[in-house]
């Protein structure tokens, strides 16, 4: 059976090729005449009539793992991602080497139609972006071809009721999340560019990042919030440090950009619930903004021990091309889908709190299971590709487990994720009101971590 494969991806695979070598190339090329119209009605017909992996609620459970992944996971989607092309480049390839082969089918978000659906001519940032999008799109095309990547929608339909719902709930976790970060080590710097002109640089503080380094951005400042902030803060600390009342000052600014980063990840997570998939998120902003929107509050002196507590370490495959990542899906032996199948069923057998003694099994399983396979996967390295390498202990790759879903509510201390599946939950396969009980349910999810998946620094 052909894989399903976006229109929009299809056709910009078949027309871009391996000669393309930079964005000013790529650039020229959907500037020809006629061509980025037709890329763009590409776009606008892949977004309302193809059908997606979250727009079927007709489908039946098929036994297959499906692990949907958040934006900082997601090879085709700059968040949660160093804007260094090498960097970039490398990431994905590093997504291709592992992510794949602990699920049947990895659900990413169309980020391609949805880039195209925001320009309505080929600019050279759309130009940008569209190459690291064609670069990711090489390494994981042996997936796509396979069968094993699947698609999500790049925009939702909701009615009046339910955008209300969705804007509460993302203004409250942006807020908390906010207050947190402010609170636990924000760094802000402000740059006078001249003429009352500057720029806010933002430093996330650790306890948000664990990616490996540090991440930064920066706003420019209108001339009139650059000028009264320039007076206001002329004298700063070590370095051109702020002081730390100067996050209550630039308090909206800080959230106009924690949103950016987590704006999708709501709309990500309620998508599984017609995909019947795990969610999975590579980056902690984006798993304590789930929380901080359930209103879940966690000490924040206790969460990497708490992570260490419910964290599943798989071996993660170095050196392997997305073509002997597929082979080895098909001949590693029985563990390694006996592990996916657990991963996809038994969570959901087990809807409890995410403190109580039931979780603790389900971890105990898994990484007794996990045990089996990296010893297979040791077993078919020797025999057929000694070359390449199992990274484990602090170069693994984690499943944390941060809580479970009950009866279609999250447990008080347990939305920031878990691996349970949407065949736990129990909602109408069909109604009138399709999107409102997408937001009315919420799948568990996990924190996917791995330090050469998710390190840059080396």
């Amino acid at each position: 059976m052909a894989p399903a494969i976006p229109p929009t991806i299809d056709f910009f695979l078949r027309e871009t090729n391996e000669t393309i070598k930079s964005p000013v190339e790529l650039h020229k090329l959907i500037s020809r005449r006629g061509f980025f119209r037709d890329l763009r009605d590409q776009a606008e017909y892949t977004a309302n009539d193809w059908s997606y992996e979250d727009s079927r609620p007709g489908r039946q459970p098929d036994g297959k793992f499906y692990l949907t992944v958040a934006a900082s996971l997601n090879p085709l989607a700059p968040t949660g991602k160093c804007s260094n092309a090498e960097c970039r480049i490398r990431r994905s390839m590093a997504y291709s080497r592992s992510v794949p082969l602990y699920a049947d089918v990895t659900i990413v978000h169309d980020a391609i139609t949805g880039a195209l659906l925001e320009w309505d001519h080929p600019s050279e940032e759309l130009s940008t972006e569209l190459f690291f999008q064609m670069l990711a799109l090489r390494s994981i095309r042996p997936f796509i071809e396979a069968g094993a990547v699947g698609f999500s929608a790049p925009v939702h339909h909701f009615c009046a009721t339910c955008t209300s719902r969705y804007d509460e709930n993302v203004t409250r976790g942006v807020s908390a999340l906010a207050g947190l970060m402010i609170e636990n080590g924000l760094r802000l710097e402000l740059h006078n560019l001249g003429r009352d002109r500057a720029l806010l640089y933002m430093t996330y503080p650790d306890i948000v990042t664990s990616i490996g380094h540090p991440v930064a951005s920066f706003l420019e400042l209108s001339d009139a919030e650059g000028k009264a902030a320039l007076a206001r803060f002329s004298r700063k600390g070590k370095g051109g440090r702020l002081p730390k009342q100067a996050g209550q000052y630039f308090r909206s600014r800080i959230e106009q950009n924690i949103r950016r980063d987590v704006a999708s990840t709501l709309m990500d997570l309620n998508g599984c619930h017609w995909s019947r998939s795990v969610f999975a998120t590579g980056w902690r902003l984006e798993a304590l903004f789930l929380q901080q929107a359930e209103n879940v509050d966690r000490s924040t002196t206790d969460i990497e021990s708490w992570e260490r507590l419910y964290a599943l370490e798989l071996p993660f495959v170095r050196d392997l091309t997305a073509s002997q990542v597929l082979q080895l899906r098909d001949e590693a032996g029985l563990s390694l889908q006996r592990l996916r199948d657990l991963l996809r069923r038994r969570p959901a057998e087990n809807t409890v709190d995410a403190d109580t003694r039931g979780v603790r099994d389900i971890v105990a399983e898994l990484r007794e299971e996990a045990a089996v396979v990296e010893t297979e996967l040791e077993a078919w390295r020797k025999a057929r590709t000694p070359q390449f390498q199992l990274a484990i202990g602090s170069y693994a790759l984690s499943f944390i487990l941060y809580g479970l879903v009950t009866g279609g509510n999250v447990a008080a201390s347990a939305l920031a994720a878990t691996l349970t599946t949407l065949g736990a939950i129990h909602g109408p396969t069909k109604t009138e009101a399709v999107e409102t009980e997408k937001l009315r349910t919420r799948p568990g999810y996990v924190l996917v971590r791995a330090k050469e998946l998710l390190d840059h620094s080396r």
